[in-house]
């Protein structure tokens, strides 16, 4: 790449001045000094920039060795480049041949992103994408999904049962509902990810085929189009803007459904669980009429940084909206400690992120 002129190597003298006459110089400024008379004597312009026709030469040769590849010129490939030499190569030209070879990709390219993986999580067989969070990553290496769930999860999921599954990923948690509510019931699993509702795919028919219904779209609080965005503790959604279509950066842009919209008026909903890494507050908005007619058990996360980020509000508003439809007990369930019984006291699972240091709590809510 071209230098701009303005950042062509300083004029500097090869002697440092002052009144007093010639000083002596540290080391650094030794070595800039040299830098700088090495640089004037391969200059090809008065800009200070190297012309990208000048002609390689042996040592640049030696040179693109030592410093790309970090070793001595081997007898098989190095006279290609001596053939390249003689043919009036240009520096340009021979770097390029070095940096776009095998061996200089295979040092420093960055190593591929780990791929679909099968393995047992929470004891069941299960395909993964590729992990997006810090989460998925933790998932991987241990091989458990949410543990400190899974008492609750046995006590409130019975056969027979409607659940909802928001933000499905992989199946997690679909495929052993799935299972507890047998084949009278029914699982209905939102996934908008590509990658996660591929393995998701793969999962119901695996070992769930005919119970659970998985469905492509995002939840919000109206129908229409999210970009996804994956942070490092966050896998969740925000509005399309038009640089999300235009930048060329790749985002992710699904379609997103009300959760009213989804479900069936004569279908009764027993559990809801959902964990959209703030986004959760728009997506239980656009199930208001859900929530108030079928009061489903909620298995839910309390992300106060994330909801104020993503969903817009207040992080209090979003439990103020869940007593409003009727939720009074709430249950939290931090991954380290016991679960918590809050009561109807939302302030008391409020204040447990920051008094565990912890992001986001898990809870389930219910109404009396």
């Amino acid at each position: 790449m071209k230098r701009k002129a303005g950042n062509a190597m300083p004029d500097l003298s090869l002697e440092k001045v002052s009144e007093a006459g010639l000083v002596s110089l540290s080391e650094d400024e030794d070595r800039m000094l040299r830098l700088t008379k090495m640089w004037r004597e391969t200059v090809a312009d008065d800009a200070g920039e190297i012309n990208p026709a000048t002609l390689a030469t042996l040592a640049d040769v030696w040179n693109c060795y030592r410093l790309l590849l970090n070793r001595v010129p081997d007898p098989i490939g190095t006279p290609h480049h001596l053939d390249a030499l003689r043919d009036g190569i240009s520096i340009h030209q021979l770097v390029e041949r070095f940096v776009l070879g095998h061996e200089f990709l295979a040092l420093y390219s960055p190593p591929a992103p780990p791929g679909p993986l099968l393995m047992a999580i929470n004891g069941i067989e299960l395909h993964l994408p590729a992990p997006r969070t810090i989460a998925d990553a933790t998932m991987r290496a241990t091989g458990y999904y949410k543990p400190h769930l899974t008492g609750v999860v046995s006590s409130i999921l019975q056969p027979a049962m409607y659940v909802l599954d928001v933000g499905a990923g992989a199946g997690q948690f679909a495929v052993r509902a799935a299972r507890k509510v047998g084949p009278a019931g029914r699982v209905v699993a939102l996934e908008p990810h590509p990658g996660s509702l591929r393995s998701l795919l793969a999962n119901i028919l695996t070992h769930t085929p005919n119970n659970v219904d998985a469905l492509p779209f995002g939840a919000a609080d109206g129908d229409g189009f999210l970009t996804l965005i994956d942070e490092d503790s966050a896998s969740t959604s925000r509005d399309v803007v038009h640089s999300d279509l235009t930048s060329g950066d790749n985002s992710m842009v699904v379609y997103a459904r009300t959760i009213d919209s989804l479900i069936p008026i004569d279908k009764r909903v027993d559990v809801i669980k959902i964990d959209l890494d703030g986004f959760d507050h728009r997506a239980l908005h656009g199930a208001s009429k859900t929530l108030s007619r079928c009061r489903p058990h909620l298995l839910a996360a309390y992300a106060p940084k994330l909801l104020t980020k993503h969903s817009n509000i207040a992080p209090s508003d979003y439990l103020l909206g869940l007593r409003q439809l009727g939720y009074s007990s709430f249950v939290a369930i931090p991954d380290s400690e016991p679960p918590i019984d809050c009561g109807q006291d939302i302030t008391a699972l409020a204040c447990l992120p920051d008094k565990l240091k912890s992001e986001k709590v898990d809870f389930y809510a219910w109404t009396e």
